[in-house]
């Protein structure tokens, strides 16, 4: 992007003391300031951890809209001098595969050591799924001074969350609106019927691969060992119906 002619004759408009650099510089540039932060970040907790402070850890696995998993791994603690409450963020790491109690605990325990903090973690506040809770108790014996029992903090928004779940799941409220599948309508033989029962298991599919990380993966390798475009699955909307490409390539090549 940064040695495209059109961006930089685009950026020479903005600020015609603009001085376009290459790919190369860029990268060294962005490297050497990661290098510069990562230090400064890292003095800053052994500051902290030196005036006798402790660091609390917030963890949550996320997934972007891609399908991308990550762990966001924030440290936060309060200034012995200043009483100043600070957070950083200490890593976003991307997870592979399934997302193992030992994969998670494994990814946690590589970025503590990253900033020599495994001997002063006090708590860690997590979602209450139960990888977490197992996760926690591998980490207990990594971490000098670190006691599930005493540390570990579940999430409170995510209680309430699930709290109003289970309350709505009691209640008897009728959908207002509800999509009739093909297989519902019985079995005709026209083709509207057809291409209406291919969108139904196409949805379903799509669904299931979305739903795990594991199966998203998978999907991606079939479809780079099959030499097919790299589009990503996405799910039809009430206002906007899209149907990638690549889904009709799995019904013909893949499946």
């Amino acid at each position: 992007m940064i040695e495209n002619i059109h961006f930089v004759r685009f950026l020479q408009y903005c600020n015609p003391a603009f001085r376009p650099i290459s790919r190369r510089t860029l990268g060294r540039d962005i490297h050497d300031l990661y290098t510069s932060l990562l230090q400064q970040m890292r003095q800053r907790l052994q500051d902290h951890i030196g005036s006798g402070g402790k660091i609390n850890l917030t963890l949550d696995a996320w997934s972007s809209p891609t399908q991308v998993a990550f762990l966001g791994i924030t440290s936060h603690y309060i200034e012995l001098d200043t009483w100043q409450f600070r957070s950083v963020l200490l890593g976003f790491e991307r997870l592979r595969g399934s997302h193992s109690a030992e994969g998670l605990a494994r990814v946690v325990l590589c970025v503590l050591r990253r900033f020599q903090i495994t001997s002063h973690i006090r708590a860690m506040t997590t979602d209450n799924a139960s990888v977490n809770t197992k996760m926690l108790a591998l980490l207990q014996d990594s971490l000098p001074g670190f006691s599930q029992q005493d540390g570990q903090i579940r999430c409170m928004a995510h209680i309430i969350n699930l709290a109003a779940q289970q309350i709505l799941s009691h209640l008897d409220v009728a959908p207002t609106e509800h999509t009739v599948y093909a297989e519902e309508e019985g079995d005709n033989s026209t083709g509207f019927t057809t291409i209406a029962k291919a969108f139904s298991y196409a949805r379903k599919i799509i669904s299931k691969i979305r739903a795990s990380n594991k199966l998203w993966e998978s999907f991606e390798a079939q479809t780079l060992a099959a030499k097919l475009p790299s589009l990503k699955l996405i799910l039809d909307m009430r206002i906007r119906y899209i149907l990638p490409s690549n889904l009709f390539y799995i019904f013909t090549n893949i499946i």
